[in-house]
């Protein structure tokens, strides 16, 4: 038995979990990836361009890190709520019908 669910059950329903768990997981990296990436490439374009040494990449990683902050726990908090919509529903036995 597995978190309350038979263990036929629990493997019928393992593939919502993974589905939920893959587009989370795949969301939180691009969630930091990208605002980091854009920021190291513009704060060095931005220097490179008004000749300022390293002050607007410092700059522009802060500011992304501040962002990237604000929208994860946001996007934390909204996968939370889903995840406990997915385990409060109710399990769908799939064999039965076979």
């Amino acid at each position: 038995m597995v978190l309350g669910y038979t263990d036929a059950a629990f493997m019928n329903d393992t593939g919502a979990y993974l589905r939920f768990a893959l587009r989370a997981a795949g969301d939180i990296t691009g969630t930091i990836l990208v605002p980091a990436i854009v920021a190291a490439l513009l704060g060095t374009a931005l220097d490179a361009h008004y000749g300022t040494g390293r002050i607007i990449f410092v700059v522009c990683l802060l500011l992304a890190f501040a962002a990237t902050a604000f929208i994860l726990v946001k996007k934390v908090r909204m996968y939370a709520k889903e995840y406990q919509q997915l385990i409060d529903a109710p399990v769908r036995d799939r064999s039965a019908g076979r």
